[in-house]
């Protein structure tokens, strides 16, 4: 019985000739025990195709697919199911497809889509539902879609997408609700909007939204409640509106929305600001905004939208403190109003449109439970009446 043979470590395959021997060299391998480099050696540019590995089902490194002028798909790989480490295509200039990676369901490194300028779709990559690193997809000038993408559920790592001058939409996202690094849209010129986006709950690093020519709007993250690090809206000319941060509830580092020439409406972010205003470790680190329309120049333009509600105070002698925990919560919260006396008080919660959620009376010094299980994730008030006069605190929800 024959024994199949494969390498022992990672291979350069540097012209069509190393791809033809491959099995020859290696006879019965399916399964490359480190990476392999498909990259010209500077004396050749005849790579056409990578058939000698048709074979190949498994690469246990990097697979790298580099400066090949002349390949114009990677067919020779459509056994190929599973990648250990990084896949990167990158400067294949007459590259196509990559309908030849259909059977690749695993990347346990990131994936690396840049500057592949005849590459119209990635719709090979339609089995991949996760990848343990970034993916990064840049400079590819006939990108029109990304649908490819649609079984793809998490990101270990960042999501950029930047300087793909075709990209018309992110919909092929649409099942992506993880990313445990940062987001990065730049520089697609006619990317309208973020619409496949929509499953997005967190971002674990930044999130950068920048000098998007054609974006009108955020509403495709409209299930975003959280940015770990910075939130940077910047120079994105025909950006109007920004209605789908209407569930932010906090942000690690910076908020940047900054000289964005359309944009005027912001009143999405007053809840997230009026939070920050009572706990300023919401924002964990400055706010800017400025160079915008009126409506979303400044935080005071902010904080005086229509739909914000703000509480006033009682007199001390009426209701003394309002205690609301666990904040943020999930289930169940917790209330109780303090007072020099009990007395039965009526109140609310509403979302920061004003929508209400619940009306009911309490008496003051009683410990209170309502149960929230159902209310989607985002910024409330509970409001506390008597009369005339309230007090209000602001909580927030997570899911």
């Amino acid at each position: 019985m024959s024994t199949a043979q494969c390498p022992t470590s990672s291979i350069e395959l540097n012209s069509q000739a190393a791809i033809d021997n491959f099995l020859i060299n290696y006879p019965g391998c399916t399964v490359i025990p480190a990476g392999v480099n498909i990259t010209i050696d500077g004396l050749s540019d005849n790579i056409t195709n990578v058939d000698g590995l048709s074979q190949i089902t498994t690469i246990s490194g990097d697979i790298d697919i580099l400066n090949n002028s002349t390949l114009t798909n990677v067919d020779g790989l459509s056994q190929l199911t599973s990648v250990g480490g990084d896949l990167r295509i990158q400067t294949n200039s007459a590259l196509t497809n990559v309908d030849g990676l259909n059977q690749l369901t695993s990347v346990a490194g990131g994936v690396w889509i840049l500057f592949n300028s005849a590459l119209t779709n990635v719709d090979g990559l339609s089995q991949i539902t996760s990848i343990g690193g970034i993916l990064w997809i840049r400079g590819n000038d006939a990108l029109t879609n990304i649908d490819g993408l649609n079984q793809l559920t998490s990101i270990g790592e960042s999501l950029e997408i930047a300087d793909n001058s075709a990209l018309m939409n992110v919909d092929g996202l649409s099942q992506l609700t993880s990313i445990i690094g940062g987001l990065f849209v730049t520089n697609n010129g006619i990317l309208t909007n973020l619409n496949g986006l929509s499953e997005l709950t967190s971002a674990g690093g930044n999130l950068w939204v920048i000098d998007n020519a054609a974006l009108t709007n955020v509403d495709g993250l409209s299930q975003l409640t959280s940015v770990e690090e910075e939130l940077r809206i910047l120079n994105n000319g025909t950006l109007t509106s920004l209605n789908g941060f209407n569930q932010l509830t906090s942000i690690g580092k910076n908020l940047r929305i900054e000289s964005n020439s359309q944009l005027s409406q912001c009143c999405a972010l007053c809840p997230l600001l009026a939070a920050n205003a009572a706990d300023p470790t919401i924002i964990g680190g400055t706010i800017t905004i400025k160079d915008n329309l009126t409506g979303c120049n400044s935080v005071t333009d902010i904080n005086a939208c229509s739909t914000c509600l703000v509480g006033t105070s009682m007199p001390e002698y009426a209701l003394v403190q309002l205690n609301v925990y666990p904040n943020p919560a999930q289930n169940i919260l917790h209330f109780q109003c303090e007072s020099s006396k009990n007395e039965l008080v009526d109140f609310t919660i509403k979302n920061y449109l004003g929508q209400q959620f619940i009306q009911n009376q309490i008496y003051t010094n009683q410990f209170v439970l309502v149960d929230i299980s159902d209310y989607p994730a985002g910024l409330y008030f509970l409001n506390v009446l008597k009369g005339d006069e309230s007090v209000s605190r602001l909580f927030s929800v997570s899911r």
